[in-house]
């Protein structure tokens, strides 16, 4: 019996993984580019994935402002592009992943069914970079685009284990 238990527990351990991609992942400032200008340049973000092969748990923390307490956004959502819930957010309380390629996911932060931002995590093949590219709608309803570059913190998870 407890031979049967651990051969299905060794043949279930790979579908249960988290994929390379999970890890913490800083803003690198100087390579941002947002195309309304006004991109902090001391902007200081920290953003956590862990991603299985049906679900991405994001956690954002940005304590850019020093002066104030730090923004943190948190939601878990399935990569099948069906709204999920994003709570404690003004601008958002629903987003929607989808797992593009096994590289790349689409997020879209949404109000209601107005998609306020949307964007494409790109993970680069250097295992150590991610890129995050989007459209955003600013308070007053103005749109602008963004490149992102973000780098891990710490070891990726496959090395990491």
């Amino acid at each position: 019996m407890r031979l049967t238990i651990a051969a299905a527990l060794l043949i279930a351990a790979p579908a249960l993984a988290e994929p390379k991609h999970s890890g913490t992942y800083r803003i690198d400032p100087k390579r941002m580019n947002f195309s309304d200008g006004t991109t902090p340049p001391t902007m200081s973000l920290a953003v956590t994935m862990t991603i299985t092969p049906d679900r991405l748990k994001y956690r954002s923390v940005n304590d850019t402002q020093k002066d104030r307490p730090p923004y943190v956004s948190e939601f878990d959502a399935p990569l099948d592009d069906t709204p999920a819930p994003f709570p404690n957010q003004q601008r958002f309380n629903f987003v929607r992943v989808k797992k593009l390629s096994p590289n790349e996911y689409r997020i879209m932060k949404m109000k209601n069914d107005d998609v306020i931002s949307g964007e494409v995590w790109t993970f680069q093949p250097n295992g150590r970079e991610v890129v995050r590219r989007g459209v955003t709608k600013n308070q007053q309803n103005h749109s602008h685009f963004y490149d992102e570059w973000f780098v891990r913190t710490g070891a990726p998870a496959a090395a990491a284990r």
